[in-house]
């Protein structure tokens, strides 16, 4: 028996994606299931679905993003969100909008909301600090190429140190990247695209996947991959879905 429906829909940007949901949607709770967990975990399998919850208070757009493993390019999801919003006709098209996420309050115009600028990037030692990010690269000699992952997936294991965020191996115009649980990231992070134009002088970023884009300020365009809704069935087993890791 069907006990619950949840409304939402989901959109990509740049490879990383979000599951949109108003908080209205989430407030009735089963017993025994936990829809936050529910909405990250189905359909059943998917790990890198971030669960996006928002509503306007006082004319700021309230949001709370939760993760399955770990979040990047905050900001840009961020820009995304308000222009998916405005696009549906959930909100109205402003001059700006004032965000309010982890306790701070966020202020974008609705004229950057398609751009997101290559932040500033310090030194430290060997390591990179942007945007209180911390990044690591190093020169290899591995041929960066879906054919030896294995060797790559190693690598990355060995040099894990748990204090960088990304680790960074460059090979010539190409480079892998992984996040702090050593997940290589299929998708372009901001701040290892400052590294690598402004300390690197690449104009040109290739991913070990084949993706190039262009070291300049990144464009953001967000893509509808569908509208949802999930149904709740209080004979399902699984009460907080599951994740294959």
């Amino acid at each position: 028996m069907i006990s619950k429906v949840i409304n939402s829909y989901d959109i990509h940007i740049n490879g990383q994606q979000l599951r949109i949901i108003e908080k209205s949607e989430m407030e009735t709770a089963l017993q025994g299931y936990e829809n936050r967990a529910l909405m990250r975990n189905e359909p059943r399998g998917n790990k890198y679905v971030h669960l996006l919850i928002f509503q306007w208070n006082d004319n700021v757009l309230e949001v709370d993003l939760h993760e399955n493993e770990s979040v990047d390019n905050e900001n840009i999801l961020l820009k995304s969100l308000i222009l998916s919003l405005v696009d549906r006709g959930r909100i109205n098209q402003k001059e700006s909008y004032l965000v309010r996420y982890n306790d701070q309050i966020y202020e974008y115009r609705h004229d950057c909301l398609t751009t997101e600028k290559l932040p500033e990037v310090a030194k430290q030692q060997n390591i990179y600090l942007v945007n209180d990010k911390k990044i690591r690269v190093d020169e290899v000699d591995i041929e960066l190429e879906i054919k030896n992952i294995t060797t790559i997936k190693e690598y990355i294991r060995s040099k894990k140190d748990g204090d960088s965020d990304y680790l960074v191996l460059k090979q010539g115009e190409k480079q892998v990247v992984a996040n702090k649980n050593g997940d290589i990231l299929a998708y372009p992070i901001i701040e290892v695209m400052a590294v690598l134009a402004k300390e690197f002088s690449q104009e040109i970023i290739t991913f070990f996947t084949g993706l190039k884009i262009r070291a300049e300020d990144l464009q953001l365009n967000y893509y509808l991959i569908s509208n949802s809704q999930f149904y709740i069935d209080h004979t399902d087993i699984y009460s907080k879905g599951f994740v294959i890791k």
